[in-house]
């Protein structure tokens, strides 16, 4: 986790991410996160992260939904570690919860172990623009993904065991939008801009 202070991670991005239907700015909130990132990269210290059940359970369960993922398509996923956007290396990490190779594609999976309803509405998503319209954070983290590795697709997996360990899954096959990959990187160098600035404000330069 070191190499992550003060760089902006997948799971971070959709606080930076603006409206991509209008001229790339950052949002609302984003100034927070490139001020946290700045006392990270001045400090050299990770600042607190919050955390609660829901997160604790999706981290306990997700071994389970990758090894029900692996079963239903007969493959073998491959554990992964931290990419960098290899354009600005400084700005964005990315870490895929798996990678597969398929047909001689490298493919990222996203896995979310959400509660109940989150995965009906995951259920529902029958498209990149469906996940797009339900889960903005989601989708923006799997457009982090295949920014930072450079992989020809990221699946999108969605996860659920009941009390009786009746388990249900979802895989989305997730292609970006037409345009967000280019939003996604201008509101990234926007972000770096700001947290540079803030930096600067720091260490009284």
């Amino acid at each position: 986790m070191d190499t992550l202070q003060g760089v902006f991670a997948a799971s971070d991005v959709y606080r930076l991410i603006s409206n991509p239907d209008q001229k790339a700015v950052l949002r609302k909130g984003a100034k927070t996160l490139c001020l946290e990132k700045a006392i990270e990269q001045v400090t050299r210290r990770p600042l607190e992260k919050y955390s609660n059940k829901n997160m604790i359970q999706g981290i306990l369960q997700q071994p389970k939904a990758l090894s029900m993922f692996e079963e239903i398509n007969e493959l073998q996923a491959i554990k992964t570690r931290s990419y960098r956007w290899n354009e600005h290396p400084t700005i964005l990490h990315s870490k895929p919860d798996a990678v597969i190779i398929r047909d001689n594609q490298r493919i990222a999976l996203e896995i979310k172990c959400p509660t109940l309803p989150y995965h009906c509405k995951y259920l529902l998503c029958k498209s990149p623009a469906h996940l797009f319209y339900t889960s903005k954070a989601a989708y923006w983290q799997c457009v982090a993904h295949l920014v930072c590795t450079d992989f020809e697709k990221c699946i999108f997996v969605s996860y659920f065991e009941n009390n009786e360990g009746i388990q249900q899954i979802k895989m989305l096959d997730f292609v970006p939008l037409d345009g967000h990959i280019e939003h996604f990187k201008q509101c990234l160098l926007l972000a770096d801009a700001e947290k540079t600035a803030y930096i600067k404000q720091i260490r009284g330069i």
